[in-house]
């Protein structure tokens, strides 16, 4: 009986290990293509999403949008809506009355693998606003590269529209009315709150 069971179990790890080495080896057989980077600036006409970001004309530089992204970071403490607008120096993401954050949005699959985007966590309200004003999210559309399939031992990759928030403004709430809306054909991109 033992050893029916020690059998038994010595076939279920050679079994697991076959899967896992299969799955391992294909994932070794197909890579990454040579030409991500330039295919995507060239369906973004050479946009780069760091600039978009930079709202402020004393910060426009990749150092700059990490110096910002560690701003956010410090103020990401409470999680909450601040109470007051910053004053002083500070970009205008920090002092606006719908103050927003930058956050990164990571998927293994997609080409940029991280995305910056605009956030804020004022969802109820603007800061010191008045009834029926809310913040709402300026968005961006931009084409990214989603992760399909693997041919001829390359990942292969399609174009896939996506709504980047890049800021936030005060605003009335929506009214419904009869009219018809322009729908946009991307997606947003997930954001945690």
């Amino acid at each position: 009986m033992i050893a029916r069971h020690t059998a038994t179990f010595f076939l279920q790890l050679i079994i697991i290990f076959l899967m896992y080495h299969d799955s391992a080896s294909r994932k070794r057989l197909c890579s990454e293509p040579d030409n991500l980077h330039e295919r995507f600036l060239r369906i973004n006409k050479g946009l780069d999403i760091k600039n978009i970001l930079m709202t402020d004309h004393q910060y426009n530089n990749t150092q700059d949008i990490y110096q910002l992204q560690f701003l956010s970071k410090a103020h990401d403490i409470s999680r909450k809506c601040p109470s007051t607008t910053l004053k002083g120096d500070y970009p205008v993401m920090f002092r606006s009355t719908c103050p927003w954050f930058l956050d990164t949005d990571t998927n293994k699959h997609r080409y940029p693998k991280d995305i910056i985007f605009a956030n804020t966590r004022c969802n109820r309200g603007c800061i010191g606003g008045k009834k029926g004003q809310v913040c709402e999210k300026i968005q961006v559309p931009i084409k990214v590269l989603e992760q399909t399939c693997c041919k001829h031992h390359k990942f292969q990759y399609e174009e896939v529209e996506i709504l980047l928030p890049v800021a936030y403004t005060c605003t009335q709430l929506k009214e419904t009315t009869r009219s018809i809306e322009i729908m946009s054909h991307g997606t947003e991109i997930p954001i945690a709150l």
